[in-house]
């Protein structure tokens, strides 16, 4: 399925949010770990052929480091203090 250029985009995925995909809806509710596309993604990482979300995140300069949940709008704006390692946070 296409996105669509000229509305904006309410539920952006991660990987669009980062920077790593250009465009890129979430249908999945952010929930990542069944997410289809976002395994698809990770195997590329793991190959080699794709920068993961977090590295892209990562290489931001500090303000712009916001936590993945700010990133799906559970949260106010805050930094990361983990580092994008998601499976330290609280």
């Amino acid at each position: 399925m296409k996105e669509n250029k000229k509305r904006p985009n309410t539920n952006p995925c991660l990987w669009m949010q980062a920077g790593v995909v250009e465009s890129k809806t979430c249908s999945n509710f952010y929930d990542c770990t069944t997410c289809k596309y976002d395994q698809g993604m990770r195997k590329q990482v793991e190959k080699g052929k794709q920068l993961s979300w977090q590295e892209a995140m990562r290489r931001r300069p500090g303000l712009d480091r916001v936590c993945r949940h700010t990133l799906t709008r559970r949260i106010d704006k805050r930094s990361c203090a983990y580092n994008y390692e998601c499976s330290t946070c609280d």
